[in-house]
C-alpha cells in the first residue's frame, strides 16, 4: 500500500497537510497544546510507514496507543476524535490527488484501530471515577477522624 500511494516522499507531504487539518480543526487541536508538532510529525510518518506497508510482529499497537495517549484520553480523546482524524486523513490523500479507491484502502488499514481509542476513552473514564470515589473516602475519613478527636475533647472537658 505505501507504494501504491507514491511511497515515502508522497507520505511526508501526506503527513504534513494531515497535520494542517487536525490543527486547524478546532475538536482536535486542544489536544496538540503543549506538544512539539515536529517530533510528532515525525512518530506520524513511521507509524503510516509501519501500518501502510509491514507492521513488524513485535510492535504491540493497541499497547502503544493506549500508553503513548493515555493522557489525552485523560482529557477526552476518543473514537469520536479518532473518526473526525479519519476523514481528515481521506481529504489529505483527496488533496494529494490519490484516488478514493486508495484513500479508502489507506483508512481501512487504519480502521480496526478504533478500537483501541473507544478503550483508551473507557479506561479513562474509569481511573476518572475511581480517582472521584478516592476523594470522596479521603474525605469521609477525615471528617470521621474530625468527628472522633471532637467527641474524645468534649468528653475529657466534660470530666
Amino acid at each position: 500500500l505505501l507504494t501504491k500511494l507514491g511511497g515515502k516522499q508522497v507520505l511526508h507531504a501526506a503527513v504534513d497537510k494531515f497535520y494542517e487539518g487536525l490543527l486547524g480543526d478546532p475538536e482536535l487541536k486542544p489536544f496538540f497544546e503543549g506538544s512539539d508538532i515536529q517530533v510528532l510529525k515525525w512518530h506520524q510518518f513511521n507509524f503510516f510507514a509501519f501500518a501502510f506497508a509491514t507492521i513488524p510482529a513485535n510492535v504491540d499497537v493497541p499497547g502503544l496507543i493506549l500508553s503513548r495517549h493515555r493522557r489525552l484520553f485523560d482529557i477526552g480523546l476518543s473514537e469520536h476524535h479518532f473518526d473526525i482524524m479519519m476523514e481528515h486523513l481521506r481529504q489529505t490523500f483527496e488533496q494529494l490527488d490519490i484516488s478514493s479507491d486508495l484513500a479508502t484502502e489507506a483508512v481501512d488499514v487504519l480502521k480496526p484501530l478504533r478500537e483501541f481509542f473507544h478503550q483508551g476513552a473507557q479506561e479513562a473514564a474509569a481511573r476518572h471515577d475511581r480517582a472521584i470515589l478516592w476523594g470522596r473516602l479521603r474525605m469521609a475519613a477525615g471528617t470521621a477522624v474530625v468527628a472522633v478527636c471532637t467527641i474524645r475533647y468534649f468528653r475529657r472537658k466534660g470530666r
